[in-house]
């Protein structure tokens, strides 16, 4: 089995989107984010997103070239200021 993945139905969903289960024992899904998402839900330009996550400023995870972004991290990110 590949490392970091679900097993059963599940299987083939990296451990970046889950968050979790429910009552019912089902996997909760996060809200993953792409870098014009993020842009326009702060109202900063893409760049300026860019240029904060590659400084580690801003909760994100680079997939190969492009980065991608949880929005409960985000959330959490905004409220602590």
């Amino acid at each position: 089995m590949r490392r970091g993945a679900l097993q059963g139905a599940n299987r083939f969903i990296p451990l970046l989107y889950q968050r979790g289960r429910d009552k019912r024992g089902e996997t909760i899904l996060a809200q993953i984010m792409t870098t014009k998402e993020i842009s326009e839900y702060l109202k900063l330009h893409t760049i300026t997103i860019c240029k904060l996550s590659k400084e580690g400023k801003i909760p994100s995870i680079r997939i190969g070239r492009v980065w991608r972004f949880d929005k409960e991290a985000i959330d959490e990110w905004i409220a602590r200021g």
